[in-house]
């Protein structure tokens, strides 16, 4: 599902690499309170235990990991050791953003805590998932300080790169396939899951089903829809965005979703109906017929595209000769001994799996 995640990700993405204060025993031994230096400068220990215990918790909430496990241990083994890298790289980007005198304004960081506040249907509901991050917001804003200054350094460092008209063109001929889109809707959706595995399934789905029927009244009794979801929806990525689904085409979603999304008329509420993921109501928004867009429509965004991945090119390259200039020690103790890859995304409903 477009967007499914953007909420979670947008939030993740801001803080970089935020998190919760840790409660890891074995960690409060480090007396100085750093777990590596970068050029002299520290790595602080607090850090370095936010990062991981968020990360713990996303796993734990995302994926089931149990941390106590033989197979816990070492996965956990192999985020640290990431979490080092990652951890030193910024450092050794802030270091740099200090040589060029690249700050974050107060100002820059209300914009960019605004963005990350727009993912959320309301005020409630962000100030639910930072609370679930553990953080307060003072410790966003922080995190959004550096981030900030770390874009400004991005820039600089690619500030002399020039995308042509030419270049434009090129892209666009060669990517045609990209601009050209099928018919698509544009919906939101209110999930109410029902339990496969339930000890009394028929009593369970009826249970789903009168709850979706109860929200659908609701709605036609004048309930805002973005606000229902938001509140009662069994789907985690859309319903931080009301329950908006972006636009999609056909052979996104299963076939009674679909067909239902397809059959309306915009503004529309359907009635509800069932999937293999439980019962949904549906509101249509828009509708797009088949086309390609003409380079004109879509020059601007090729145009930001391609400076953005030639920027993003040219930043890399530079922060791996920061690193190989760089004198970087991680103290013993922090050194993992196992690495085991994370887990992949499981699949998010409605769309076809």
């Amino acid at each position: 599902m477009k967007n499914s995640t953007k909420a979670a990700y947008g939030l993740a993405l801001a803080l970089l690499i935020g998190g919760v204060t840790a409660s890891c025993s074995a960690l409060t031994f480090n007396k100085d309170g750093y777990v590596a230096t970068v050029n002299g400068h520290k790595v602080s220990l607090k850090d370095y235990n936010q990062a991981l215990e968020q990360q713990k918790k996303q796993y734990a909430m995302r994926f089931g990991v149990d941390f106590n496990s033989t197979q816990g241990k070492q996965m956990l083994a192999g985020m640290q050791q990431q979490l080092l890298q990652q951890l030193t790289e910024r450092e050794l980007l802030l270091i740099e953003t200090e040589k060029r005198g690249l700050k974050a304004t107060d100002a820059e960081v209300e914009t960019k805590l605004a963005d990350v506040k727009k993912q959320f249907p309301d005020n409630a509901a962000f100030e639910k998932a930072i609370k679930e991050y553990g953080l307060t917001l003072a410790d966003l804003k922080q995190q959004l300080f550096k981030a900030v200054a770390i874009e400004k350094l991005q820039k600089d460092v690619g500030k002399d790169i020039a995308v042509t008209d030419a270049q434009v063109a090129d892209y666009y001929n060669k990517n045609k396939a990209q601009f050209a889109h099928t018919e698509e809707v544009e919906a939101s959706h209110i999930l109410v899951k029902f339990d496969e595995e339930a000890k009394d399934k028929a009593k369970d789905e009826a249970r789903a089903l009168g709850k979706i029927k109860e929200i659908h009244a609701k709605v036609k009794a004048g309930g805002d829809f973005a606000k229902l979801a938001g509140e009662n929806s069994d789907d985690p990525g859309s319903k931080a965005q009301g329950g908006s689904l972006g636009f999609f085409g056909k052979g996104r979603m299963v076939p009674e979703f679909e067909k239902t999304a397809f059959a309306m008329k915009n503004g529309e509420v359907s009635e509800p109906f069932k999937t293999q993921f439980g019962y949904h109501i549906i509101k249509r928004l828009d509708y797009r017929p088949a086309r390609t867009e003409p380079l004109a429509e879509v020059s601007k965004s090729i145009h930001e595209q391609l400076q953005t991945q030639q920027q993003g090119e040219r930043f890399q390259q530079f922060v791996e000769t920061l690193k190989k200039g760089a004198t970087i020690e991680i103290r013993p103790e922090y050194q993992p001994k196992h690495e085991s890859p994370a887990p992949s995304a499981a699949p998010v409903t409605p769309e076809k799996k």
